[in-house]
């Protein structure tokens, strides 16, 4: 797997979840979404919850761990990937963001920095579902819970390395428990077409018990720096959906 590949895979979820580049412009063809994803979909937008969840990328392999916390308008992801390991820690809170970090047998280390908007760790086909055309899939049981599972594609013209096809199924609540995309990555400075690869993220457990503690960070944050940018933010976002979503 070229190293182009696995770039592709760790933004598929990351620009599902902030609508990052190549998305339908607002200009596309409206969608059409089933009455069921709809009411899920507005659910959605207030819900409270955690769950745990596991990442895997385009060959199979597991890549990720982490968990998610919810409570709007607050947001947090653990991670949990590389070898050797690195632990990561982005929490929304307060119009700040809080990034947290702690390589293997190292202490955590926190920066914060303004949030130009807090997130809210949905997927672009929950906040835009007008830019998808959505059909529905077979019902799954997730992490102990029963889903609603849609297919989406987008209802327009897309560019790599935006979604080609994504995949989600949705608690009761409207919590994202398992999502799927399919993409294919951008050329390459020759013009040669990147493949399609797979991403998916699934629930492994879910409560919807979320405590205002939980977004307490690990360290008190040392530094205070800039934003980078509204781009920047977006990436740190998906790192959720990897995103994620």
């Amino acid at each position: 797997m070229t190293k182009r590949v696995v770039a592709g895979a760790a933004a598929l979820l990351l620009l599902v979840a902030c609508g990052g580049g190549g998305k339908p412009e607002p200009s596309s063809p409206a969608g059409s979404m089933p009455a069921t994803f709809k009411a899920l979909a507005e659910r959605a937008q207030e819900a409270t919850y955690r769950f745990d969840y596991n990442i895997v990328g385009p060959t199979g392999d597991l890549e990720e761990t982490g968990t998610l916390y919810r409570k709007p308008p607050k947001m947090r992801i653990d991670r949990s990937f590389g070898s050797p390991s690195v632990l990561s820690t982005l929490i929304w809170r307060d119009d700040e963001l809080i990034d947290c970090d702690r390589p293997e047998g190292g202490e955590w280390r926190c920066a914060v920095s303004p949030s130009e908007g807090l997130a809210d760790g949905l997927p672009l086909v929950i906040t835009h579902p007008e830019r998808f055309n959505i059909t529905e899939r077979e019902r799954r049981t997730l992490a102990g819970e029963e889903t609603d599972c849609f297919l989406a594609v987008p209802a327009g013209e897309v560019t790599p390395p935006f979604p080609e096809e994504f995949e989600v199924c949705l608690s009761a609540d409207g919590a994202p428990l398992f999502q799927r995309t399919r993409s294919r990555v951008s050329d390459d400075a020759e013009g040669n077409a990147g493949p399609h690869i797979e991403v998916t993220r699934e629930a492994t457990s879910y409560t919807t018990q979320v405590d205002d503690s939980d977004f307490d960070p690990p360290a008190e944050p040392i530094m205070w720096r800039l934003p980078n940018g509204t781009s920047t933010e977006r990436f740190f976002l998906c790192l959720v959906a990897r995103g994620y979503a």
